[in-house]
């Protein structure tokens, strides 16, 4: 999802996404996303490779270039293979002709097909655009479980359901909906262990 943002932020918004059926492309977080963004979501058809072509060959390009070259000159680091990524991206990938292109640079043919496209403000609240969203139900003892983490909320929130986002940057949980907004934050597991499982009297 960061790197889509990235994406966003670097290129614009697009009237489509265009993916496999990866369980990620297909996932409810995308689709709210998609939906915050105002872009479609299109799916290729399952086995058929012919339908995401391009896609394909850049797979291909990727590791016939840059791939191969890192087996010369290895990185060590995620971060340097990702600066080395974008490096060759921008410098090279971008900087060649295309005969789909009629022979034009790539980046020159994504320019001209961009006069259209719908770019990001300054002030976007990107946290906002890409909150993970989901029903929860919180447990006895104010805890309830997200993103594979244990969360847990106001005693007195015990027992009830609500409507959780995730925000990506920090990581905390919060109510939405209504009037109120409430955060949540993880739950330690030996202080939890502790705690009484019956609701306090009112």
């Amino acid at each position: 999802m960061d790197c889509f943002r990235q994406g966003l932020a670097r290129r614009g918004f697009p009237e489509k996404l265009y993916t496999d059926q990866g369980k990620i492309f297909t996932s409810y977080h995308l689709q709210i996303v998609c939906a915050n963004l105002g872009v479609r979501i299109c799916h290729a058809q399952p086995y058929a490779a012919w339908s995401k072509g391009k896609l394909e060959r850049w797979f291909r390009s990727l590791q016939m270039d840059f791939e191969a070259r890192l087996i010369i000159d290895p990185a060590h680091t995620l971060e340097e293979i990702n600066a080395r990524l974008w490096r060759w991206i921008e410098s090279e990938y971008h900087q060649r002709t295309h005969s789909a292109l009629e022979g034009r640079l790539r980046r020159n043919g994504f320019a001209q097909r961009a006069l259209n496209l719908r770019t990001a403000d300054p002030r976007t609240d990107w946290e906002a655009l890409f909150l993970s969203r989901a029903q929860r139900r919180v447990r006895l003892d104010a805890t309830f479980s997200l993103e594979g983490h244990l969360w847990e909320r106001p005693f007195i929130c015990a027992a009830n359901s609500f409507r959780c986002a995730l925000i990506p940057s920090s990581g905390a949980a919060s109510k939405y909906g209504g009037t109120t907004n409430t955060s949540a934050r993880l739950a330690a597991a030996t202080n939890n262990s502790r705690q009484n499982l019956y609701r306090p009297r009112l």
